[in-house]
């Protein structure tokens, strides 16, 4: 599960970016540079990822996706849903990240347990930002357009230096399978519109394959996978419509105790 978890969030660097956006009129298309600094500023959206696997095992086929749903508003909340599902049965998990000031609040809750798990410690709302990857960096990047196959979309056929790029230790030094994903320099498709990167899409097949070789993964208990197929596909929505994420009524109230038994009145 966390390979899943952890192919999608290497792609998506915005859940935790956060800048100054400045409005321009716009009057002409704007260069690759600039649609990736817009894509680097934006301060707040929803995202759609999708990763689609198909397994084969001796005569056996199994469909499975991953449905990543992360809402980011202007205050810096995130929410993300994570699912999972195949063999008609699915699991997901709840996070949200309330940040009030230099506090952060995390509550998971699960689609198996009754629960809500939660812990609040003191970050920088800097180091908040820049806990996963950036990936709209021009620096890391190199970059040709190719034909479109989504109509009113630019294309780009997109390559990341990973040598260039610094990821968080406490989160990708815990999944081998970076080091694959560094050594086949996965090429990624970035669909354009409208200033912004809306769509990014990958083939992670022959990453997965090698991956799946390499570690002799069982993806189902009992059940070594012979080969794969795996396409991630990513939607930025709502780019800068966030303002506030709504909260239900059971965290907000686990947020307003974390931050009494957190911090307690001097009075």
């Amino acid at each position: 599960m966390r390979i899943f978890k952890f192919l999608i969030l290497m792609s998506i660097l915005l859940i935790f970016t956060s800048s100054c956006v400045i409005v321009k009129e716009k009057v002409e298309s704007v260069s690759f540079e600039q649609v990736l600094n817009n894509s680097l500023n934006i301060e707040s959206f929803n995202i759609q990822a999708n990763l689609k696997m198909t397994t084969y095992s001796a005569d056996s086929k199994i469909v499975s996706n991953i449905i990543y749903d992360v809402t980011k508003d202007e205050n810096q909340n995130v929410y993300s849903m994570e699912y999972f599902g195949a063999l008609g049965n699915y699991i997901y998990e709840e996070t949200y990240h309330i940040l009030n000031d230099d506090l952060l609040t995390i509550i998971t809750g699960y689609s198996d347990d009754d629960y809500w798990y939660y812990e609040s410690y003191d970050t920088e709302k800097e180091k908040f930002n820049k806990a996963y990857v950036n990936f709209f960096d021009i620096d890391n990047i190199t970059y040709v357009e190719v034909k479109s196959d989504i109509e009113n979309y630019k294309k780009y056929k997109v390559e990341l230096d990973y040598e260039k790029m610094t990821f968080n230790d406490d989160f990708a030094g815990k999944h081998q399978i970076l080091e694959k994903i560094k050594e086949k320099n996965i090429p990624l498709f970035y669909y354009v519109k409208d200033d912004y990167v809306r769509i990014i899409k990958a083939d992670l097949q022959d990453t997965m394959n090698d991956y799946l070789e390499k570690y002799d993964i069982e993806f189902l208990e009992g059940m070594s996978i012979d080969k794969s197929e795996c396409e991630l596909t990513i939607n930025v929505l709502r780019i800068n419509q966030v303002e506030k994420l709504e909260l239900p009524s059971e965290i907000e109230q686990i947020v307003a105790d974390e931050l009494q038994d957190y911090r307690p009145s001097s009075v």
